[in-house]
């Protein structure tokens, strides 16, 4: 039987700490996200401090990593902190690694770990804006649909109408309603608020 590789998410830091921690007594199983089950993730964050073991019988580093987010820890141990030994203070990182949970931390595994340049960060900010808010067209599409209906829209009519997915949908609209441009006066019901 072929083992399945888990899949490394690209998520936020935030997004992680915000996760409903999945454990089997004490065990770490995942982290929820978004109605997503988490185990592998795939970050690109800063790091803004670092330690390391001067005791070559347990050889042990930390990173700390911030994205504008918040804040997660790599813990490598023995071998694997050779992979961590070029990275600096500063240093722009994109990081693959299993989540792990101990002692009431959720902290990063690493697999691999790379310095990238700094622009990358933006570039995966962006990335995970669009996939929350949705594409700008339809962003454009339910404001439109929303603003011709005087007495509201409800959810279901709008994915009808714009075939757009319903987590895409949901999404969008919960960011429209977050920047003010819409709002629920009653629950399934969606008003513009100009």
């Amino acid at each position: 039987m072929q083992e399945v590789r888990q899949i490394a998410y690209k998520l936020s830091i935030g997004d992680l700490n915000s996760g409903q921690l999945s454990l089997d007594n004490d065990r770490f199983n995942f982290l929820e996200v978004a109605g997503k089950k988490i185990a592998r993730i795939n970050l690109i964050a800063s790091v803004i401090d670092k330690f390391s073991s001067d005791d070559p019988e347990k050889q042990y580093t930390n990173l700390t990593i911030d994205d504008g987010s918040g804040q997660i820890r790599i813990k490598a141990f023995s071998d694997s902190t050779k992979m961590l030994s070029e990275i600096n203070l500063g240093d722009t990182i994109c990081v693959i690694g299993w989540l792990r949970w101990y002692n009431n931390e959720t902290y990063i595994l690493p697999e691999i770990v790379k310095q990238v340049d700094h622009k990358w960060a933006l570039v995966r900010k962006m990335e995970l804006s669009d996939r929350k808010e949705g594409p700008k067209d339809a962003r454009k599409m339910i404001l439109d649909l929303v603003r011709q209906k005087d007495d509201g829209i409800g959810r279901d009519e709008l994915i009808m109408a714009t075939q757009i997915p319903v987590e895409q949908l949901n999404n969008t609209v919960n960011a429209l309603i977050e920047e003010g441009e819409i709002y629920e006066p009653r629950p399934g019901k969606l008003r513009s608020t100009n």
